[in-house]
């Protein structure tokens, strides 16, 4: 493994929470690198989590949310009568109160899940880097450079929102095969590039930089192995999906 040599007298200054998450966009390895020197999450995860949570309650309380949920509902409801199970008055009635109350369940539950999911990535991450680097990073710091991450999740989504409210679609509009959507449905193709999101892989390339930045080291090779494994986790969704079709 290279390491990349740090001067031990450069010290990076300090930056504000709005320069933090301008700069994990803009200029990634500086800002990661003030991060790491002074880690902390609370700003940064109360405007990212309250952001996807606002999103995600005006898109699926809307009108249009609404309808997108009620006629997934119904095509899920249709496949399963097809399938021989009995859809009762009752679970129709029972899906019709979910997708009410759905908006709130979701933007709850991201306010309250995402932080432990987070923080668990970042105890999993930590392990596996440091015994793999022989390093000493501190959770603190692998919460941080985690957390500063969701910036990209949070921006994608002021995207992505506003056009699954326009197409009255909840498939995410980042996924590769939306681009080729003359491939059949149901195809392993289809099914791999459905769970290919170009979000994830900007994501993925972001993280990358803030742990090789902690503990420094190049940022291609991280990069390469993450995204191998991400896309090992694509081919396996879409061998299962193949395999119930």
């Amino acid at each position: 493994m290279t390491e990349l040599a740090v001067p031990a007298d450069q010290s990076p200054r300090p930056m504000g929470l709005v320069s933090r998450i301008v700069g994990v966009i803009f200029s990634p390895r500086a800002t990661y690198t003030a991060i790491a020197a002074r880690p902390t999450v609370f700003g940064v995860l109360t405007v990212t989590l309250l952001l996807s949570a606002a999103m995600t309650l005006w898109l699926l309380s809307s009108e249009a949310g609404q309808r997108a949920l009620a006629a997934q509902i119904e095509e899920s409801m249709r496949q399963a009568a097809e399938r021989g199970q009995e859809i009762t008055p009752q679970a129709q009635q029972t899906m019709a109160t979910i997708v009410k109350a759905l908006g709130v369940v979701a933007a709850v539950a991201q306010v309250v899940i995402a932080p432990a999911i987070l923080a668990l990535m970042a105890v999993i991450l930590r392990g596996i880097l440091n015994f793999a680097y022989g390093a000493k990073a501190s959770f603190r710091q692998l919460f941080a450079i985690v957390a500063h991450s969701s910036v990209i999740s949070a921006v994608v989504t002021m995207f992505s929102v506003p056009l699954m409210h326009y197409k009255e679609d909840m498939v995410s509009p980042t996924r590769l095969s939306v681009l080729l959507p003359m491939l059949p449905e149901k195809s392993f193709i289809s099914s791999f590039l459905g769970a290919i999101d170009l979000w994830i892989i900007w994501w993925i390339c972001n993280l990358a930089i803030g742990l090789a930045v902690v503990y420094k080291r190049r940022t291609g090779p991280l990069a390469g192995t993450l995204l191998s494994v991400y896309g090992t986790i694509a081919l396996l969704i879409a061998a299962v999906r193949s395999a119930f079709n």
